[in-house]
């Protein structure tokens, strides 16, 4: 699972950029609390969460690059 926050954002706005870019897979809002749950320090920080429920890797506005990226994700899906 990728999980990304930002608070500015709306489930309108949301399913709106899913739309016109063709995204299939599941975009969805949560409570502000989860900001502090997950220790989010910055806009934009996405996560990595294993089948088990660990956070496997956590990165902030324009950290990864798209081999970064796809990396984290292979590394994800095997794990």
């Amino acid at each position: 699972m990728a999980v990304g926050f930002d608070l500015t954002e709306t489930l309108e706005k949301i399913g709106e950029y899913q739309d016109d870019n063709g995204y299939t897979w599941v975009f969805t809002t949560g409570p502000p609390e989860l900001v502090r749950k997950f220790g989010v320090r910055t806009q934009s920080t996405k996560f990595g969460i294993g089948r088990d429920g660990a956070i496997l890797w956590r990165r902030g506005y324009g950290a990864s690059d798209a081999a970064a990226w796809r990396g984290a994700l292979r590394a994800m899906a095997q794990g």
